[in-house]
């Protein structure tokens, strides 16, 4: 039955992507349809800059009021996430209290304890061989985290990557266009 409503929730991902849903939506789809598979509170997806080598925390939903903003910007080798993305592998983080303490300059770790959040799970976003950024997940309690949701991370990487990525890529497009519109009118 669980894997009848995995099989579900990434048809509706897949359908999703071939409407033309845009990077919002196929996050906002993410947020409110992954709860059954994982426990969290916030969710947020931070995308890297491989020019300037920044991450840039680009959108946040969660049911605290959020502190790490859309925008929140820092130099990449400021951060853990580096490890993080060249191991491939979703990274969970038990106890975020004790991870400040033994990291006391992450300002980004800072931010999420001060949301609330007591654990995360940190999944690398990358398609084919370019690597995008990372997706949070976090929660308001320690330990939320295990293997079992490592399992369906992997399963769901190769889905929300590429709908992540298509949806950007539509938001840059209508962007130009409009970008371009404007200065044909001006």
């Amino acid at each position: 039955n669980r894997m009848a409503e995995r099989l579900e929730t990434f048809t509706q991902l897949s359908n999703k992507l071939a409407a033309g849903a845009s990077f919002e939506e196929i996050f906002d789809y993410i947020y409110d349809s992954f709860h059954q598979f994982l426990p969290y509170d916030r969710i947020g997806v931070s995308l890297i800059d491989p020019e300037r080598k920044t991450i840039r925390a680009e959108r946040a939903r969660s049911r605290m009021p959020v502190k790490l903003y859309n925008g929140y910007t820092l130099p990449l080798n400021k951060t853990s996430l580096p490890k993080v993305i060249e191991a491939g592998k979703p990274r969970i983080i038990s106890d975020l209290d004790q991870y400040l303490r033994e990291h006391p300059d992450s300002a980004s770790t800072r931010l999420i304890v001060e949301e609330g959040m007591r654990s995360s799970i940190t999944l690398p976003l990358k398609v084919e061989d370019r690597v995008l950024g990372a997706l949070f997940f976090s929660s308001r309690y320690p330990n939320a985290y295990d293997w079992q949701h490592v399992v369906f991370l992997e399963l769901a990487a190769g889905s929300i990557a590429p709908a992540l990525e298509k949806g950007l890529l539509i938001g840059d497009l209508v962007l130009t266009a409009i970008i371009g519109f404007s200065k044909l009118a001006a």
